[in-house]
């Protein structure tokens, strides 16, 4: 019986391998390239659907700007911290409603130096506290094809809900998994996110996070 060569068996080796690249990448009509972060279904062009991006917010003695939380230094310099991601529309009603459960009879965290507060708990977000923002929207095929190829564009259609660092961690591996990058304001544990620690001061949050040395 004949041996097939192995530049035969490396061409069927290499067809086969692009047939399933061409499989994963294939995409149903209308379907968009993003994919929901909570069930993985593919998003569709044009549906409802909710985009949560990590801001901060800086009040520049005038107003209060909403700045996405970016690198500001290094190789990934003006690129996200955290990805934005995106929902199904019944996707992220569902996690909010059990977060709303969660938060039931919980007292807001409050601050005298608040500008606006938390859609969810009501908590306060102070001056370059990190947050997030749920924006509803639609995805649409971008006008700019930079690589031949169709991208997608998201258009707001109402002003976002606003999302503590609290609530996030709420959220973030009970309802759904968020980010790989741990959320955190000055890379505290997640019980001093929760009581803000930051806003008293170096010196004043007992949690062996900040007394503890590293070994």
């Amino acid at each position: 019986m004949a041996v097939p060569s192995m530049s035969l068996l490396f061409r069927q080796h290499l067809e086969q391998e692009l047939e399933v690249e061409e499989e994963e990448e294939e995409r149903q009509p209308g379907e968009a390239e993003q994919t929901c972060m909570a069930c993985d279904a593919p998003l569709i062009y044009t549906e409802e659907v909710f985009k949560l991006v990590v801001e901060y917010p800086l009040f520049n003695g005038r107003e209060t700007l909403h700045l996405d939380f970016q690198h500001d230094e290094g190789v990934y310099e003006g690129d996200f911290y955290y990805e934005p991601l995106f929902f199904e529309f019944s996707c992220w009603e569902n996690a909010t409603e059990s977060l709303r459960k969660m938060l039931e009879d919980a007292p807001p965290v409050k601050h005298s130096t608040e500008l606006f507060a938390c859609s969810f708990c009501e908590s306060s977000i102070c001056d370059l506290e990190i947050y997030g923002a749920a924006y509803i929207g639609e995805l649409h095929v971008s006008p700019r094809m930079p690589n031949g190829e169709p991208t997608d564009t998201f258009v707001t259609i109402a002003k976002p809900d606003y999302i503590c660092l609290g609530c996030l961690l709420l959220l973030d591996g009970e309802e759904i998994d968020l980010w790989d990058e741990e959320l955190n304001q000055v890379g505290e544990c997640q019980e001093c996110s929760h009581i803000r620690c930051w806003r008293y001061g170096d010196g004043r949050c007992p949690c062996p996070c900040h007394t503890e040395e590293e070994e």
